[in-house]
């Protein structure tokens, strides 16, 4: 490690570095887990500084095995899709068709969005996040079943 590296906590330049599996619980998510992800370690307060390369990339990557998931989308998932496309709840509720309750609802897990809601929620995220027209193909067929 360079010499000018620090750790943002206390400053001590006694940083070890490897490469290890993370719990990507700063998604919203607590199912994904990264591999092979290069973390950082203060040795002298144990700060962790987490490096992922391309961020926006992985969490296209994320937003688009979600939709494409043959079930019921999780409230956890909702927020995660609706926050990866900028979209305030209120903002989201209006584009969905239901009031700003509805949504917060489903993303406290409090409520569940109906079958038809559920499509409509992968839609909207292909339609903002411009995923690959391979990847609304595969989410069509999946309707078609």
């Amino acid at each position: 490690m360079s010499s000018k590296q620090k750790c943002p906590n206390c400053g001590s330049k006694d940083i070890f570095v490897a490469r290890e599996e993370h719990k990507f619980l700063e998604s919203g998510l607590d199912n994904i887990t990264l591999l092979n992800v290069e973390i950082k370690r203060c040795t002298n307060c144990r700060e962790k500084v987490v490096s992922i390369p391309v961020p926006n990339q992985l969490l296209k990557v994320i937003g688009e095995q979600i939709i494409l998931k043959p079930n019921k989308l999780s409230g956890r998932e909702i927020r995660f899709l609706r926050k990866n496309i900028y979209l305030k709840i209120q903002e989201f509720a209006q584009i969905i068709g239901v009031h700003r309750g509805t949504v917060s609802r489903w993303e406290n897990r409090n409520f569940k969005p109906t079958p038809v809601e559920d499509r409509l929620i992968r839609m909207v995220y292909a339609q903002y996040a411009k995923v690959d027209e391979s990847i609304r193909k595969r989410l069509e067929e999946m309707f078609r079943k």
